[in-house]
């Protein structure tokens, strides 16, 4: 297996945020595929980081596990001109109400999620509802309370549902929206039974 040249880089960020980043010289590391986790052979060795190549080369650092906790941060390596841009990440959140009104949601920095949650009742059915996508590419998912996932999809279109579902437990429920890559923009959300 070739290995690159690289140098490493530890960025401290803020009270207990360190970035520990591995900054590869060549354009993209071998044997590394968009959407894997991060290797120690590839680019940053923070356990839990997501190595996404983005389309126009660069790559986007995404979280991790740091000595105290999960990080907050995303980073946009560039190899062409060898810049590396940090993004303090702290995602959006709300609460969402079953036939309430949508919650308007921007995203503003890459790597930001938006994490919404409403209260459900065991066999009640609920659709979840974006309208006004501006972000682009986007993941939807809908996650239990027990933090598994009950459906969830991708999509650019302005407006579009997450399939009707029966909630299996009576609970808090969490709506997360994940742009693709470093998408930025805004939607509105909203939860209707069905």
């Amino acid at each position: 297996m070739k290995k690159s040249l690289g140098i490493s880089l530890l960025l401290t960020l803020g009270v207990g945020v360190t970035a520990a980043l591995l900054l590869a010289t060549t354009s993209r590391p071998q044997g590394v595929n968009a959407g894997e986790p991060a290797r120690s052979d590839a680019a940053p060795s923070r356990p839990g980081q997501t190595l996404t190549l983005l389309s126009d080369g660069r790559w986007l650092l995404v979280g991790g596990n740091g000595p105290a906790g999960p990080v907050a941060t995303a980073a946009l390596w560039d190899p062409q001109t060898h810049t590396l841009t940090l993004y303090g990440v702290v995602d959006v959140t709300g609460t969402l109400t079953i036939n309430g009104p949508s919650v308007s949601v921007t995203i503003t920095t890459p790597g930001q999620n938006a994490r919404l949650t409403f209260s459900g009742t065991a066999s009640q059915q609920v659709t979840v509802r974006l309208t006004s996508n501006t972000i682009g590419t986007v993941t939807v998912k809908l996650f239990k309370p027990d933090t598994t996932a009950l459906t969830s999809t991708t999509s650019n279109a302005a407006n579009f549902n997450l399939a009707t579902q029966t909630l299996p437990t009576t609970g808090t429920y969490t709506v997360v929206v994940d742009p693709s890559g470093t998408n930025t923009g805004s939607l509105t959300v909203s939860v209707t039974s069905p």
